[in-house]
């Protein structure tokens, strides 16, 4: 069994929804089986909240091999929180074959709210010796923390260093050109620079 599929992700409760619950015999002769389907509140604990409503398919019958989808109709209800995991179980005749459950197959009401953050680590700098008038590399990882793809740029700003907390005058600011980042991947953003003499040696970026 593969997760469920709602024909709304995010309804308003009330909303007439169908469910579509994919299922493969994995039998090694051909049964008639039938589905029970438990739709439940999601949880902020481990397992499933309160359960807001069970249906039954007819008995099907199944080939080995074959797939088959279950589809059931429900009604969304609010609850006391959004989310609704569902619980797909497998009996031929009285006996439970095989039972799965998946958390926030859809959501009622308000959804989930989107994040945009992104982790970045300290630059790296080739080459390593650096005089002024030196043609340097600067190396800015980025990863993102978002919940969806997005499309940025980057700015990348030197400054002098400082002795006192924080950082000197602004030498250059670089803008990257616009990439597109899915969740939890990484980039590089390069940018070039031709180092300058300053009142202090060392850069902050």
């Amino acid at each position: 069994m593969v997760k469920p599929t709602p024909s709304n992700a995010n309804p308003e409760p009330g909303t007439p929804i169908d469910i579509t619950c994919p299922v493969t015999s994995r039998c090694a002769e051909a049964v008639d089986a039938r589905a029970k389907v438990i739709i439940y509140e999601g949880s902020f604990l481990p397992g499933h909240g309160d359960k807001i409503g069970e249906y039954d398919s007819d008995v099907f019958h199944i080939e080995p091999g074959e797939s088959k989808n279950v589809i059931i109709h429900h009604t969304t209800v609010e609850g006391t929180i959004d989310r609704r995991d569902v619980e797909v179980e497998i009996y031929i005749g009285p006996d439970l074959i095989k039972e799965s459950e998946w958390d926030d197959v859809y959501y009622v009401g308000r959804p989930p709210e989107e994040e945009i953050d992104f982790d970045l680590t300290r630059p790296s700098v080739t080459p390593a010796e650096i005089t002024p008038g030196t043609s340097i590399t600067i190396t800015c990882p980025v990863t993102s923390a978002c919940t969806e793809q997005q499309t940025v740029t980057a700015k990348v700003k030197i400054y002098e260093g400082s002795i006192m907390p924080g950082h000197g005058s602004l030498i250059t600011t670089k803008t990257s050109p616009a990439f597109t980042i899915a969740p939890g991947a990484s980039y590089n953003v390069i940018v070039s620079h031709t180092a300058i003499a300053g009142t202090i040696d060392r850069r902050d970026v």
